[in-house]
């Protein structure tokens, strides 16, 4: 880690509820948030946005959001994202090998249009922005009866894995050494 860090035992005031919330609602403590243990208030603001995006309501499904967040994992080289979201998206896909396949190019991957729409504008808004082919990709996916509300939380989800990509790389969040597996997804 890049920074200095205060565990979840040494935790008091603020911080020792923040870690309480998301032990709460998640069963433990990912590093990517110790990473920010510096900072209590915002790290506060940034799990319960993380909670609300991920688990609140929304016309994307649960597992679609998981799979917006493996894309981007993918395109931005995180091991740490993918890992973590992987192990999501296999929880709600139940099929470790239709996860395997999306990792290796959604293309191919057995997802559906709509859902490959939905990687398309993952990798879109992720990789060298193109205001052209987003454009192109957003239409798609209105053209396949996408709801503007579900362009805005895909959106959403899209940009806050590429911010929490940026920083777990900028503060060197290393993988847990049970490789980001045991969270609770419901």
């Amino acid at each position: 880690m890049n920074v200095q860090t205060i565990s979840p035992d040494e935790a008091t005031e603020t911080l020792h509820e923040v870690y309480g919330t998301l032990k709460k609602n998640r069963g433990k403590v990912a590093r990517l948030y110790e990473a920010q243990s510096l900072n209590p208030k915002t790290m506060q603001r940034s799990v319960d946005f993380n909670i609300e995006l991920m688990f609140g309501p929304s016309p994307l499904k649960r597992y679609q959001k998981e799979m917006l967040a493996v894309v981007v994992s993918v395109f931005t080289d995180c091991n740490y994202s993918l890992a973590h979201h992987r192990e999501a998206l296999s929880y709600y896909w139940k099929a470790d090998h239709r996860v395997t396949s999306l990792i290796e190019d959604y293309n191919t991957a057995e997802i559906g249009r709509a859902n490959r729409a939905l990687c398309a504008y993952a990798e879109a808004l992720t990789k060298n922005f193109d205001a052209a082919k987003v454009k192109e990709v957003v239409h798609r996916m209105k053209e396949l009866g996408m709801s503007d509300r579900e362009v805005l939380d895909a959106a959403t989800i899209i940009s806050y894995t590429n911010f929490q990509v940026k920083m777990v790389k900028g503060l060197g969040v290393e993988l847990e050494p049970d490789g980001g597996v045991g969270y609770w997804y419901d």
